[in-house]
């Protein structure tokens, strides 16, 4: 089966209860792991089962990072649900509380679901509104 996301878009995310809880991912294929916010996973009592340690390089360097599991369901297709790991970090400085990363989209051998994320429409949408403007000025 064929599924397509958006580059950014709501989510559920369960708690350590199980309960849903509306969130807004980032769907990066460029990401190795999935990241999760601490404040959030804090907020859903799933920061205290942490699975391991990751060490994880990006432009600022590298850290190491405490790895807990989570479970993800697509919020327009509540029939998709992905388990997978995900990276402790401070992303309050950032637009999204959650990355998900290749991870998650890259299914085992023999799973029947294929991630496709499409581009952020709306960045393409306003750069062509500017570009429109730009040529009515001229």
């Amino acid at each position: 089966m064929d599924v397509f996301v958006n580059y950014k878009q709501e989510i559920l995310l369960k708690d350590s209860g199980g309960k849903n809880h509306i969130a807004i991912a980032k769907f990066d294929t460029g990401a190795d792991n999935c990241s999760i916010d601490e404040a959030l996973a804090k907020k859903l009592k799933l920061d205290g089962n942490i699975v391991g340690e990751a060490e994880i390089i990006n432009a600022n360097g590298s850290d190491d990072r405490p790895i807990i599991e989570i479970e993800i369901i697509l919020k327009d297709r509540e029939d998709i649900s992905i388990k997978t790991y995900a990276t402790l970090a401070d992303r309050s400085n950032l637009d999204t509380p959650l990355l998900i990363g290749r991870n998650a989209l890259q299914q085992e051998e023999g799973e029947e679901i294929r991630f496709f994320v499409d581009p952020n429409v709306e960045k393409v949408a306003r750069q062509l509104k500017n570009i429109a403007e730009q040529i009515k000025k001229s």
